[in-house]
């Protein structure tokens, strides 16, 4: 932001994932990110980085369907998923707790 780094976005094949791939066909990703300052939270830029984010890795044709995992008890990331378009799908003990799986299709509309 103003030429200043935020936070962070990256995507993962799930494939590649022990946790996620028995569950999940190989087109497929996963996405994590955060923002780093704790001023910008709550402020909407969380929710605006992760839509644009995804919607560009779905316009890749080797991309069909993105996932996210975050911890079943974070609301407000869970919230912000699904206000940009990402649908629960089910929960799941991970070898870093219980998650709520999350999934976000081609031209899945937002809440």
């Amino acid at each position: 932001m103003d030429e200043k780094p935020i936070g962070y976005i990256n995507y993962w094949w799930v494939a590649e994932d022990e946790d996620f791939n028995p569950l999940y066909p190989a087109i497929a990703v996963g996405t994590d990110q955060f923002i780093g300052v704790p001023e910008l939270i709550g402020k909407g830029l969380g929710s605006e980085f992760v839509r644009i984010f995804t919607d560009q890795l779905l316009n890749r044709p080797d991309i069909a369907l993105v996932i996210t995992d975050p911890d079943v008890d974070n609301h407000s990331a869970i919230r912000c998923y699904e206000k940009v378009g990402f649908r629960k799908s089910r929960r799941l003990v991970t070898s870093e707790g219980e998650v709520q799986l999350l999934e976000k299709k081609p031209n899945q509309n937002a809440l």
